[in-house]
């Protein structure tokens, strides 16, 4: 039979042809992607309240006010001295902030390590009408 083959062959050549055709390896004009200007935004709306503001850092230890100290003893954890500073072991994040030049993590104590113990925030009363 000669109209199958005669068919597939001429199948391949408009293949061949539409293939070839859509390779170009000449670069075509450059595309410019327009400049989106700068949008400012508008402060917020409104305040955030006092209570969910967190203490901001010193830039350096030395300029921490001078405050109290604490010497590390054999068995001490941050929740331990915490609740002995602060009577509140849950408070033990504002002593590793405090001395995070000092503790890379919150496991770091050393026995005989002095740590500055930072007075705890207060946060404003919030009134109810």
């Amino acid at each position: 039979m000669v109209f199958p083959r005669t068919f597939c062959l001429a199948s391949f050549v408009i293949f061949l042809s539409l293939i070839t055709g859509c390779i170009d390896d000449s670069p075509g004009p450059a595309t410019a992607v327009p400049l989106q200007p700068t949008v400012i935004r508008p402060a917020l709306a409104t305040p955030i309240a006092a209570a969910t503001l967190v203490p901001a850092r010193s830039p350096s230890p030395s300029a921490a006010p001078a405050g109290r100290t604490y010497v590390v003893k054999d068995g001490d954890a941050l929740t331990t001295i915490a609740a002995q500073v602060y009577g509140d072991a849950s408070q033990w994040r504002f002593v590793f902030e405090a001395n995070r030049d000092q503790l890379s993590s919150e496991d770091q104590l050393q026995v005989g390590q002095t740590l500055r113990i930072p007075p705890l925030p207060t946060v404003a009363p919030t009134r109810t009408t």
